[in-house]
């Protein structure tokens, strides 16, 4: 698995790619997140949605506003924990991210 960044003061989006339920792609699944700091994952700090990609076999992005990577700390990890439901499967996902610079 690569690395993730959340882009300090920037939008950031994260991609969930290939959510599959015993072998079959969710691609009508309902996905929240909640950021946490990788030191605290009982306070979440933020929390949003994250939409399907049209034809894309399961694949999910959310957004990470820049209102919420503006309080985040350049150089410490945020995990990300998305939820997925659809048609009775329901579970967790956990992304490892990096606060960092944008630099264009």
């Amino acid at each position: 698995m690569s690395l993730n960044y959340l882009y300090v003061n920037n939008d950031t989006n994260l991609l969930l790619e290939g959510l599959q339920s015993d072998g079959s792609y969710l691609n009508a699944a309902t996905v929240t997140w909640n950021l946490y700091a990788a030191s605290d994952l009982t306070t979440s700090l933020a929390n949003g949605t994250a939409s399907y990609e049209t034809a894309s076999n399961g694949n999910y992005t959310a957004t990470v506003a820049s209102t919420v990577t503006a309080t985040l700390t350049v150089g410490v990890y945020y995990m990300v924990k998305f939820n997925a439901a659809q048609s009775g499967a329901d579970g967790d996902v956990w992304m490892e991210c990096l606060a960092a610079r944008y630099i264009p």
